[in-house]
């Protein structure tokens, strides 16, 4: 047999085929057991990963806290534990819901003494506190025994009378301020604006209100609004137990007092006679009491006016008082009536002139002066006229007819110091040929008033 070195194994051809049928076949094994494995570890791995991403990397709702405490620097607890924020620092990672909050600073007491806070998710809530010094009882100094023995040797030396007693030494026991107990009252009623009354006095508040922060004890609390009753007098609420919190609601009923049914009535620009069911029932304006129901209204009359029609007036316990304002409306006929001067040259003065026709005021004053002034559409038949002119005053009885006009002149006279208007009937004519003759005139035109 051959021998072989081993420095020239490696090349020997016999030997390299052998080695490579080994490795492959290793090579095939190791394969199948990797793929195995990954088709056994991988659900695992999936599951693994979504339990870490559940319970490690999903992010909980969490909140803010900041306490305040003025322009002090106080320690913070939270549901009786002390963390490392103090007062005035943001305190975050909070979990969702109520926590009780207290501060602690040597020699003084927080006002209140502890806050429930409610933490909502992504919110920051601040809360405040108040600190009163702490007030040390005074304790009056207690005697050694070294000062007994002395006290005792004074008193042996002293002569029989007289009696001298010891002073009584008191020992007083520190008081420790009991712990304050604090509620609150909401206060709610269906009428806004009602006053709330605290133990029977006015509190200046006005529902819907809350009161904070009031010590234990008995409360009675009532509302009061004008024309309103609340179907309770009072409320009673007893504060026993910190945070106590109690809602009280208030129902009250308007007052309705009885109106007793009513009609009234006026009429304007004339007194007009009014008849309420038929009877008179006033001139011009009436103001009566009426039973509930139906009533009928109608109205009288009235010379050179439209008269209003019938009105129907029905009085219920809802609507019990009735307010009319009744508009007699002037008729507008073809008559007309004309004042001209007497005298050639003569001038109406507009601010010293005033015309009332059938006691209504028809025009006047205005800062015009003219010759002639034409009232226009008037109805015909009697009519009564009044003019004044400064403090002179001229009244006649005249008769129109439709589609002429009356022609009435005046004559200005100056009597001492004041002047007298004179009237003159001058007659009736068509309205062409009234307007030839006097056309050359400066003529203000007055339309009917209405």
């Amino acid at each position: 047999m051959a021998e072989y070195n081993d420095q020239y194994l490696e090349f020997d051809p016999i030997i390299s085929d052998i080695d490579i049928k080994k490795r492959s076949r290793l090579s095939i094994i190791m394969l199948i057991m990797f793929r195995g494995s990954i088709w056994f570890f991988l659900p695992m791995l999936i599951v693994a990963a979504v339990v870490y991403y559940v319970i490690v990397q999903r992010k909980q709702p969490t909140g803010g806290l900041i306490v305040l405490c003025g322009s002090d620097t106080a320690a913070v607890l939270l549901n009786g534990t002390r963390i490392l924020q103090k007062t005035g620092q943001l305190i975050e990672g909070l979990p969702l819901g109520n926590v009780t909050v207290t501060v602690v600073k040597d020699g003084f007491i927080p006002e209140p003494e502890h806050i429930v806070a409610v933490v909502l998710e992504d919110d920051t809530l601040t809360i405040s506190f108040s600190l009163a010094p702490q007030i040390e009882p005074e304790l009056k100094p207690s005697l050694t025994p070294v000062d007994i023995l002395r006290l005792e040797r004074e008193i042996a030396s002293l002569p029989e009378t007289p009696i001298y007693n010891p002073p009584v030494v008191s020992r007083r026991k520190p008081q420790i301020e009991k712990k304050k107990t604090y509620g609150s009252i909401i206060v709610s009623c269906n009428v806004k604006g009602a006053s709330i009354f605290l133990n029977g006095d006015s509190t200046g508040k006005i529902t819907n209100n809350s009161f904070d922060s009031l010590k234990a004890g008995r409360y009675v609390i009532s509302v009061k609004k004008e024309s309103f009753r609340s179907e309770l007098d009072s409320q009673v609420v007893e504060i026993n137990r910190d945070y106590q919190t109690e809602l009280l609601f208030f129902n009250m009923n308007p007052i309705y007092r009885p109106v007793k049914p009513m009609i009234t009535i006026k009429t304007t620009p004339v007194a007009g006679n009014i008849y309420i069911d038929g009877e008179l029932a006033g001139t011009g304006s009436v103001s009566r009491e009426y039973a509930l129901g139906r009533h009928i209204v109608f109205f009288g009359a009235m010379q050179n006016y439209k008269t209003p029609p019938e009105r129907e007036i029905i009085l219920t316990q809802l609507e019990p008082v009735k307010n009319l304002t009744i508009e007699y409306v002037r008729e507008i006929g073809q008559a007309a009536l004309a004042l001209v001067p007497e005298k050639e040259g003569q001038k109406i003065d507009g601010a010293a002139f005033r015309l009332y026709i059938d006691d209504i005021h028809y025009f006047g004053p205005n800062d015009e002066t003219v010759d002639c002034y034409l009232f226009d559409d008037l109805t015909k038949g009697k009519h009564r006229i009044r003019v004044f002119f400064n403090e002179s005053e001229t009244e006649r009885e005249i008769e129109l007819q439709d589609g002429k006009v009356l022609t009435l002149t005046y004559l200005l006279e100056r009597v001492f110091t004041s002047w007298r208007f004179k009237l003159k009937e001058a007659g009736l004519l068509e309205r062409d040929n009234w307007v030839k003759k006097y056309g050359a005139l400066k003529v203000k035109e007055i339309a009917s008033i209405q």
